[in-house]
């Protein structure tokens, strides 16, 4: 599942990174018109100003999103271990906290809390709703619980 997640936000980091690139090339003719624009009179200086720095400011933030770096598949496995670990010592490490970092921890950990009567229901943020899953299906055959998905017969000629 982490794998998946993972997945799926890089291609969402390359879409959102494509389209950033796209618009800083829109951006240097856009700068260059308003220089021509100011030194022909007709803007202000003030106005240029403050034109140019917010096309600057868009610049930066563009290639902020460019050079955004993706996970390697051992950065992610990891990662993975690492929260893992963290997982099998949480309860330890909850009885070791001061109520402000428990309600820290709680509010990293869970989302969407509300009241059922006189219980609290909540959500668990990704990672942690895998993890649970994995929990309470602790002993059980989770792998393929359906049947074959590649029922055919097998031919004399093996293909």
């Amino acid at each position: 599942e982490l794998m998946e997640a993972n997945l799926r936000a890089d291609n969402s980091s390359s879409a959102e990174s494509e389209k950033a690139k796209v618009r800083l090339s829109e951006l240097a003719p856009g700068e260059d018109e308003l220089y021509r624009d100011w030194k022909d009179g007709h803007l202000s200086k003030e106005s240029y100003t403050r034109n140019l720095q917010r096309l600057q400011a868009e610049r930066l933030e563009l290639e902020a999103k460019t050079s955004r770096r993706t996970l390697s598949n051992d950065e992610i496995v990891q990662r993975a271990k690492f929260t893992l670990e963290l997982c099998k010592s949480a309860e330890s490490i909850w009885k070791e906290q001061s109520e402000v970092d428990r309600l820290n921890l709680l509010k990293r950990l869970l989302s969407n809390p509300r009241l059922n009567g006189a219980s609290i229901c909540y959500d668990l943020n990704l990672p942690f709703q895998g993890i649970a899953q994995l929990k309470l299906n602790e002993g059980k055959e989770i792998w393929c619980a359906e049947k074959d998905l590649n029922l055919h017969r097998i031919s004399p000629t093996g293909f």
